[in-house]
Order: structure tokens, then C-alpha cells, then sequence
């Protein structure tokens, strides 16, 4: 099952910015440096896909603020 979170025909999708340093000592530093972003975009194949519904549930219930209001778990 596919599964997607949606508000207003939009799909959820996310994307992970790594803030650029000129040298890494290694990989936690990158990861120390990086956070998730969320947008709504209409084209599914860049959508935030989940496998169950506990999952696309939970993820949402913890959610805050305007961004997340009237969004929904979708199938596909």
C-alpha cells in the first residue's frame, strides 16, 4: 500500500539542505549540519511516500501549526 499525505490536492514532500562548509572531518559533522524541510508540490513522484498507515498517521498527529492544518492521509 502507498500511501501520501495531502492538504488542498497538494502532496507532502520533503528535501534534507546540508549547510556547505569548506571541509567535513567526517560524516557526523554533515549530519550535525543538515535539517528536513517540508513543502506541499503537486507532482506525486516528488511526494513523501509511506508504506503504512500507522506510520503516515503518527507522523502527522506530531505535527504542528498552520503548515499541517487539514492535512490528510491519502492512499494512492
Amino acid at each position: 500500500m502507498i500511501l501520501y499525505i495531502k492538504k488542498n490536492g497538494m502532496f507532502l514532500a520533503d528535501s534534507t539542505n546540508v549547510i556547505e562548509e569548506l571541509e567535513y572531518d567526517d560524516y557526523s559533522d554533515i549530519d550535525a549540519n543538515s535539517n528536513v524541510q517540508f513543502e506541499w508540490v503537486s507532482d506525486a513522484n516528488r511526494a513523501r511516500v509511506f508504506t503504512d498507515m500507522r506510520t503516515a498517521k503518527t507522523f502527522i498527529a506530531k505535527k504542528r501549526g498552520e503548515f499541517w492544518r487539514g492535512a490528510e492521509v491519502v492512499r494512492k
